[in-house]
């Protein structure tokens, strides 16, 4: 795998591979940033987010110490602290 890195803040924009209603662009920014690209079609495999890591897609938020894409489930795993919101709650 190729590794980049980010660390004087960054964010990460993620666009779903399959669109749907409930999907949207998804969002990562944090202190630091690392992304693996997949070395043969350079498409992302994973992004970690280290201090101060936040998340958006459509209303849904998060905020965590660190927070961890991977592409090949589409989701964003939250670690310390974290704390999710919508329009409805948070």
């Amino acid at each position: 795998p190729r590794i980049c890195a980010a660390n004087e803040k960054g964010s990460a924009v993620l666009v779903p591979k399959n669109p749907a209603p409930n999907r949207g662009t998804r969002t990562l920014s944090a202190d630091t940033l690392t992304a693996v690209f997949n070395r043969e079609t350079q498409e992302v495999e994973k992004v970690d987010a280290g201090g101060n890591a936040r998340f958006s897609e459509q209303d849904r938020n998060g905020s965590a110490r660190q927070m961890s894409y991977t592409a090949s489930d589409e989701t964003v795993r939250l670690r310390g602290e974290p704390v999710v919101w919508d329009s409805r709650a948070r």
